[in-house]
């Protein structure tokens, strides 16, 4: 097997011939660079050592693809939105189920998406997506609120939680969506 490495029209990065995604940016490889070298035999599964070998948002895009993540509507519309506000966007890909346990975590997990809130959205260029999880979070957290008073509950912590949840859960397919699909829409 022949190793190319190959830089990034977008960012620059250098990425070896085998990558899907920059390593750097996680733009799609096969859409910004030219070959010069073709490799033997393409992969469709890769192996342990390959997977621990590849930056986080190749590996990310990877296991995305893996769980049928073509098939994602980058433009869901508001009320997609709502009715799956609660449930992690990749689990209504196809192939979501067949993933295994650590690898479902993997992409319904973002630990900086879960601290740094919509400043992570913001970071990464989807200021759209950061204000409506927030203002939708937080109208949420406010009726829940509400319940918890009229039922004059005493423990109300787990509330702080909500929005930083939701935001941790959607963050790697919003990402997903906007690199691969040039998604940058509200919803």
């Amino acid at each position: 097997m022949v190793i190319d490495m190959s830089f990034c029209t977008n960012c620059g990065h250098k990425n070896s011939e085998s990558s899907k995604f920059c390593g750097s940016c996680g733009a799609s490889l096969s859409q910004n660079q030219t070959s010069s070298v073709i490799t033997a035999e393409p992969k469709s599964e890769k192996s342990k050592k390959e997977l621990e070998m590849m930056s986080f948002w190749e590996k990310m895009f990877y296991l995305i693809d893996k769980a049928g993540g073509k098939s994602i509507n980058p433009h869901p519309g508001f009320l997609v939105f709502i009715l799956q506000f609660f449930k992690s966007p990749a689990s209504s890909l196809p192939n979501y189920k067949s993933l295994s346990f650590y690898e479902r975590m993997q992409i319904n997990s973002n630990i900086p998406a879960f601290f740094l809130g919509p400043f992570y959205y913001i970071y990464k260029g989807m200021w759209k997506k950061a204000i409506t999880i927030t203002i939708f979070s937080y109208i949420i957290i406010a009726l829940i609120s509400i319940i918890v008073i009229l039922l004059d509950a005493k423990n109300t912590q787990g509330l702080l939680f909500v929005a930083p949840i939701m935001i941790s859960m959607r963050a790697n397919t919003d990402y997903y969506k906007k690199v691969m699909f040039d998604s940058n829409s509200w919803f």
